[in-house]
């Protein structure tokens, strides 16, 4: 498991890093803007979270995933390993991104909460549809879903988005996420978990 973990952040530094600057900018003008638009801040971690897809795409390029399921490690681990890779990306960016969105943007503690809840269920909503069809159908059979998922995706975030400010301004009382963020969170961590036991069952019937 360490050993995958480690390829992929090889890989990620050799290959994604152009995503990285991509997602930072979003969130700049976001930060910049006092939140005018919480469409940048949502996609931000929408594409922070797409880092575990971009690796699988490179993996397959390479035969990789040829290769490793002779790993003496099992499907699962390899499944899991992803997972985890969402996780360590998602988890630090959507925290850090929504303390510095309320220092700039001087947002209550409880508002603040509810964006870090909104900002993570944003940065799971495609990777978790995603990541199952790659694990069953691989990069390229499954990319034309994919850009429908991405593209819905995109289609939500503007809708959160356009609830969350009024007239191009964030005001909080213009959409009261506070009411609902634990059942976002938790929504957040089902999507999560739904999708990796479909994601075992799905890698494990694959052949190569």
């Amino acid at each position: 498991m360490k050993g995958l973990l480690v390829k992929d952040f090889i890989m990620i530094k050799k290959h994604c890093l152009m995503l990285l600057p991509i997602g930072l900018l979003f969130f700049i003008i976001s930060a910049v803007s006092q939140a005018s638009s919480m469409y940048f801040a949502y996609y931000s971690a929408a594409i922070f979270s797409m880092l575990p897809i971009t690796v699988m795409a490179y993996d397959e390029a390479h035969k990789w995933n040829k290769y490793e399921i002779l790993l003496p490690i099992g499907r699962t681990k390899i499944v899991l390993e992803k997972y985890i890779l969402l996780i360590i990306f998602i988890v630090p960016v959507v925290l850090i991104e929504s303390i510095v969105l309320a220092v700039t943007c001087n947002l209550s503690i409880s508002y603040t909460i509810s964006l870090i809840s909104i900002m993570l269920f944003c940065g799971t909503i495609a990777p978790t549809v995603v990541l199952p069809i790659i694990f069953r159908f691989g990069y390229l059979k499954g990319r034309i879903i994919n850009i429908i998922i991405i593209s819905t995706m995109a289609v939500v975030i503007n809708v959160l988005s356009a609830l969350n400010s009024s007239e191009g301004v964030l005001v909080e009382s213009e959409f009261e996420p506070s009411k609902y963020s634990f059942l976002i969170a938790a929504a957040a961590a089902i999507l999560i978990g739904i999708s990796l036991l479909i994601s075992i069952q799905f890698y494990k019937k694959r052949e190569f």
